[in-house]
């Protein structure tokens, strides 16, 4: 009877030195491991001059708004030890336009801060340029740029500049040298302003021949110029309508208007002596003597006489094309309406 109860007692503090509590288990386990504390991310920045430069951290996981001016970051949120990292601009800074790149951008975190980082920013340049019309072949017109840069053009089309500009920088086109054979006159439109975000290409060069009472423009085109002074060749007008306001050329005749001394090729002179002899419309005539203005066939914008109009024609029908651009059926017919011819036969078309 004795041995069982001998087994009983030497298993028993077998059993008691076995018993432990799940959680002191649990404890004990955690002991031999040291936590680890996550680290932060971040570094140095250069040269950033504009707004709005915003970096991304994993694609999205992280934004980050970095302000004018910085020169370093840190992302808001901690990273764990092991975890991989990858930074990239997500938007670049504007006003003045830059480009930033991030150097060593992607990496693992470790125990320590990372704060190695470097974002670096360069002002985006750009092209000034424009386009140039009007330039006679076989010359040479030289333009500048902002009092520092010459471009010499031989040739009508667009032009480009050397040189960019830093996005935000001012500039200034001008014509530097004009052409000398055959001279010409040089304008700038739109040469001026501040350089945003994107190429300037929108100046616009015009070059028209020089002329004066020694030069002399083509058949085509006139000096525009007061009387004895130098001025540009401008294309003469073809459609000058009826319009009666008296003026005197350049060349010491009268003509019906502005655009008929032009037509003629000539500018108009403010000396009205031309318009005092002979008459230029029918109110110059004593209307109340039934006169009217009667000019030479085919001049119907020159000076003319004042005459009685006829009282009776004869009815011959041999038609003729008026200076008001009606037909009639004869000279006498259209004196008697006190209108000039401007050619024998009937209008070929509305005048």
């Amino acid at each position: 009877m004795l041995r069982p109860s001998l087994f009983v007692l030497s298993f028993l503090p077998l059993v008691l030195a076995c018993s432990c509590d799940p959680s002191s288990s649990e404890g004990a386990g955690s002991s031999g491991t040291e936590t680890s504390s996550a680290v932060t991310l971040g570094g140095s920045v250069e040269g950033l001059a504009g707004e709005g430069l915003v970096l991304e951290l994993n694609e999205g996981e992280q934004r980050l708004s970095v302000p004018v001016g910085a020169t370093d970051f840190v992302f808001q949120e901690p990273l764990r030890p092991g975890s991989t990292f990858a930074v990239s601009v997500y938007q670049a800074p504007e006003a003045p336009s830059q480009t930033c790149v991030v150097a060593g951008a992607q990496g693992q975190i470790g125990s320590e801060d990372v704060d190695d980082l470097r974002v670096l920013c360069e002002t985006n340049a750009y092209a000034v340029g424009g386009t140039l019309e009007g330039l006679i072949d076989g010359s040479t017109l030289t333009l500048r740029l902002n009092d520092a840069h010459e471009l010499d053009l031989t040739r009508n089309g667009d032009f480009t500049f050397p040189v960019e500009l830093s996005d935000q920088a001012s500039f200034e086109v001008e014509v530097f040298a004009e052409p000398t054979d055959p001279p010409q006159r040089c304008l700038v439109l739109d040469g001026s302003g501040v350089v945003d975000g994107a190429p300037v290409l929108a100046t616009q060069v015009t070059c028209q021949r020089r002329c004066s009472d020694t030069l002399a423009c083509d058949d085509e085109t006139y000096c525009d110029a007061p009387c004895d002074a130098d001025g540009v060749c401008e294309p003469r007008p073809t459609d000058c309508g009826e319009a009666e306001q008296p003026v005197c050329g350049c060349d010491g005749e009268a003509y019906s208007n502005v655009c008929e001394a032009q037509a003629a090729g000539f500018s108009t002179s403010e000396d009205e002596t031309c318009l005092l002899e002979g008459c230029r419309m029918n109110s110059d005539c004593d209307e109340l003597a039934n006169e009217y203005c009667e000019r030479s066939s085919g001049d119907c914008g020159g000076v003319g006489e004042c005459v009685v109009r006829p009282e009776v024609c004869m009815h011959i029908y041999d038609p003729v094309c008026g200076c008001d651009g009606h037909t009639y059926s004869n000279r006498c017919v259209a004196a008697s309406n006190g209108v000039s011819v401007r050619y024998a036969g009937a209008c070929l078309s509305a005048m």
